[in-house]
């Protein structure tokens, strides 16, 4: 009595609650559970213990419930061995390891191996049988809405206005769902202020760029309804995913509707075929978002600084070593454009001679803008949503001191960030006049990528004429250097037709598409 007098001293009516537990029998189990009752007898509280009695046979129905399934930590490392065996990936090494051990490593069939990393294919691929994902966990549906329950009743601690703290974890039956279930936390401001709807994950299992997955695990299954072409609408299951990444950005008015629409379905596509989908297209977008606004890329074509640096000498010696524009149109109007890294070993030493890493990025950005504005152009012309462009990358003149020391430096910094913020907009490659180093390079390694990743690669020394004609490649002129129209050039063209640059600079969306945003 004592105790109890304490209890309701300390919690108030609770203490009722404790007394009638501790004097009453339990209650009489009903009778569809006498079979596994204990025979001995109850204790104080009635906790149900296991049976001392055996227990009948289980039926059929009644099978022995399956073994738990392996902590995250092996599943993740059963997960690593399934990707080692998936026919995407090779099973030894990376391809460019196995180049460089030739003696050296051709910058193109980097660059090419680089800007295919997430290209989504048209075919079904191989994938691990087992869903893995780079967050905590994996939790079923259940075990997701007894997380949010946890978060709305329990905000995260948040230090220094970071990460929030780390919780212990929820005990809740753990099953292989989708990898998308495995959610590591980051935390927002206002992450748990805002209920989640009951068909969407809360705020609290958002993640960043830093914590997705080094280890991309595809959907054995391929992407979610199908791979889509590019000027499909898009289809139940990408809205369903763009509708959770705008939830997860409505804690920030005006961020989702401040994408561009190309941006929208590259990242949206480009990664369709991953198991953690959903997470993998919001964390992408919303760094992608950051990377502009900190570069101040949306300004750019305008900007003071940007226009100075446009009529400066150093971009002039820039265009001099990259000879680059759109040199005409394939069958179905995607740009066809020229690069030229070769053209002149001297502009090559002069720029490097004469800017740094910071202004090389820049000009190389202002030809990306320029770029996603003239495809925009097309698209509107055809009102046809084509956003990926056929490159070529004419190598005459190529030298492998090109790739060396502080060009190299350069050309992986642009790799990076414009595979990570322009991703999905390669719709095939054409590389002309190159050296016996790179077509041997290109033998090794289209033996290590998928087949239909290889098909969209052509590697050719001499010839190139017939074989871009055969595809339906028409050049705006004879040659290359009389097709070539400079990303300069083309930015003034599109002023003197009257479009309107914000028109443009959001990229174009099919009015159906338009209207399945709003309704988002």
């Amino acid at each position: 009595m004592e105790l109890i007098a304490r209890l309701k001293q300390r919690y108030g009516d609770v203490g009722l609650v404790i007394q009638p537990l501790a004097r009453a029998a339990p209650p009489t189990p009903p009778p569809s559970t006498l079979q596994a009752a204990s025979v001995s007898a109850p204790p104080p509280v009635p906790l149900p213990k296991k049976a001392a009695t055996p227990v009948p046979t289980p039926t059929p129905f009644e099978a022995t419930p399956p073994p738990p399934e392996l902590p995250p930590v092996l599943a993740d490392a059963e997960a690593e061995l399934l990707l080692l065996g998936s026919e995407e990936r090779e099973p030894t090494a990376e391809p460019m390891a196995l180049v460089k051990g030739l003696g050296s490593a051709p910058v193109v069939v980097e660059r090419l191996v680089t800007s295919l990393e997430h290209e989504v294919i048209d075919e079904p691929m191989a994938a691990p049988t087992a869903e893995f994902s780079g967050g905590a966990g994996v939790g079923s549906e259940g075990s997701r809405v007894a997380a949010a329950k946890v978060e709305a009743e329990a905000p995260p601690v948040v230090s220094d206005g970071a990460l929030p703290l780390a919780r212990a974890p929820v005990e809740a039956p753990v099953t292989a769902k989708a990898a998308e279930a495995a959610l590591p936390t980051s935390s927002a401001s206002a992450a748990s202020a805002v209920a989640a709807p009951s068909d969407l994950r809360p705020l609290s299992e958002r993640v960043t760029f830093a914590q997705l997955p080094e280890k991309e695990v595809k959907r054995d299954e391929g992407p979610p309804g199908g791979v889509m072409l590019q000027w499909d609408r898009y289809n139940a299951e990408e809205l369903k995913v763009l509708r959770q990444v705008k939830y997860w950005m409505s804690d920030r008015p005006g961020r989702f509707e401040a994408i561009p629409h190309d941006f929208i379905a590259t990242f949206l596509r480009g990664y369709s075929d991953l198991a953690n989908w959903t997470d993998e297209t919001y964390a992408r977008l919303d760094a992608m978002l950051d990377w502009r606004a900190t570069e101040k890329v949306d300004t750019m074509l305008v900007a003071a600084d940007d226009v100075a640096l446009l009529q400066s000498p150093k971009r002039a010696v820039f265009e001099k070593a990259f000879v680059c524009g759109p040199i005409g149109i394939d069958k179905d109007g995607h740009a066809v454009c020229l690069e030229t890294p070769g053209a002149s070993g001297e502009a090559m030493r002069d720029m490097l001679e004469k800017l740094n890493d910071a202004t090389f990025l820049r000009c190389q950005t202002y030809n990306k803008e320029v770029l996603r504005r003239y495809v925009a152009s097309l698209n509107i012309k055809a009102e046809k949503r084509m956003y990926k462009v056929v490159n070529v990358i004419d190598l005459k003149g190529f030298k492998l001191s090109y790739i060396t020391g502080e060009p190299m430096r350069w050309f992986k910094m642009y790799a990076k960030c414009f595979g990570d913020n322009y991703p999905e907009t390669m719709l095939r490659t054409y590389v002309v006049n190159a050296p016996m180093i790179v077509t041997g390079a290109w033998k090794v390694i289209r033996l290590l990528i998928h087949p239909v990743t290889a098909a969209k690669i052509s590697i050719i020394s001499w010839g190139h004429e017939k074989v871009m004609k055969k595809d339906g490649i028409e050049l705006f002129g004879k040659s290359f250097e009389s097709s070539m129209i400079s990303w300069r050039d083309i930015a003034a063209k599109l002023d003197a037709e009257g479009l309107d640059p914000a028109v443009l600079a959001k990229g174009y969306a099919p009015p159906e598409d338009l209207a399945a945003l709003q309704a988002l």
